[in-house]
């Protein structure tokens, strides 16, 4: 399928392109090639373009409201048979309102193959193969080209023990939005830097060869693979367009390796208990083996104690306790039974000097048996 070049033009088209003034009817042809030895049963239509991620634009399918280019493209068929090795030409015409906006429109012009291709029997899947022309209108009148970028998404991916083994991951994806009247070609670029403002990854730009006026894609960037360990990043993001300058747009994400905190987290507590159970495991044996601390010593008050000799003071500061007071008790022993003894014999002179004077009847001191005085 391709548009049929003018007579006088002697280089073939790739597509349709028109500036048309607004009530302005353009008419024009497109050939269909039956390349094939069996007739081609094709449906024929127009419609509008989108753009995909991938940063071209592909044509929507027959079901969707008709606008645009799909409404105001007539053909004069929806379907037609074009037979084996043979060529068909059909012609159209594109009639724009009065009130249509000025500005870019996209669309094509599409031939689908009306029975499915050959399939799996146990598949579920209808494959209808088709051609298709690009058609881009430009509706006379004031043009406004301009874009923003719209957004930024960032994906995460940090599995436990990530920064060890090296299998983070993340996927970014720039919203890039056609916020004018004319259709943009361009590139996005995306660049990540540090706290410190070095650059910690560079992506290779996104051609956007055709962003039509109104669309809003995410263009993805492959995966970025091995992040940083931990610490937090800005995403500096950009769309340059012919015509319109940069849109940029910023935003920050944090790499945080969840597992290996939690890891880590999980062994401080561990080890915080262990502490613990070690400090009252040796307060529980002090309980049971209590130290035997000597108890401060006062000094005495002074007082008046008897001079002792230095044997005897030597004794005593090395005696034993309770052998000191073994002999304090003999010493008190002795003392009493002496006390005793001394009383007796003065008590004994007293009654022996009453006894001395007394005499016997005849006057004589009285005498014991043996003769001796008693």
């Amino acid at each position: 399928m391709s548009p049929v070049s003018p007579a006088a033009v002697t280089t073939r088209r790739s597509d349709f392109r028109y500036q048309i003034r607004p009530g302005q009817v353009v008419t024009d042809s497109v050939q269909l090639f039956n390349l094939s030895a069996q007739p081609e049963q094709l449906e024929v239509y127009a419609t509008n373009a989108y753009d995909t991620p991938s940063g071209t634009f592909a044509l929507e399918p027959k079901g969707r409201a008709r606008t645009g280019i799909g409404l105001w493209t007539h053909l004069p068929l929806s379907e037609t048979t074009v037979p084996a090795q043979s060529t068909q030409t059909v012609t159209f015409q594109v009639s724009v309102p009065s009130d249509a906006p000025p500005g870019d429109y996209a669309g094509g012009l599409v031939a689908l193959a009306t029975t499915p291709s050959s399939t799996p029997t146990d598949s579920k899947v209808a494959v209808r193969q088709g051609v298709a022309t690009a058609m881009f209108i430009r509706v006379v009148g004031k043009l406004v080209p301009a874009a923003v970028v719209s957004g930024v998404r960032v994906h995460l991916s940090v599995p436990p023990f990530a920064p060890l083994m090296g299998t983070s991951w993340a996927r970014v994806g720039v919203l890039v939005h056609n916020t004018g009247n004319t259709d943009l070609t361009g590139s996005v670029n995306v660049r990540v830097v540090d706290i410190f403002g070095h650059t910690v990854k560079q992506f290779a730009p996104i051609p956007v060869r055709v962003l039509v006026p109104g669309a809003e894609v995410t263009m993805a960037e492959p995966r970025w693979r091995s992040l940083p360990i931990a610490g937090p990043e800005r995403v500096q993001t950009s769309f340059e367009a012919l015509g319109i300058g940069t849109s940029t747009r910023t935003t920050s994400v944090w790499i945080v390796p969840w597992a290996t905190a939690a890891a880590a987290v999980a062994g401080a507590l561990l080890i915080v208990v262990v502490a613990v159970y070690a400090v009252l495991f040796v307060l529980r044996r002090g309980r049971r083996d209590p130290l035997v601390v000597p108890a401060r010593v006062q000094p005495a008050p002074a007082s008046v104690e008897p001079v002792r000799s230095a044997p005897e003071q030597l004794k005593e500061r090395h005696a034993p306790a309770s052998v000191r007071r073994g002999v304090a008790v003999v010493a008190g022993l002795v003392a009493a039974r002496m006390a005793v003894a001394a009383f007796g014999r003065g008590s004994g002179s007293s009654a022996a000097g009453t006894r001395t004077g007394a005499k016997g009847p005849h006057g004589r001191r009285p005498t014991n048996a043996k003769g001796r005085r008693r």
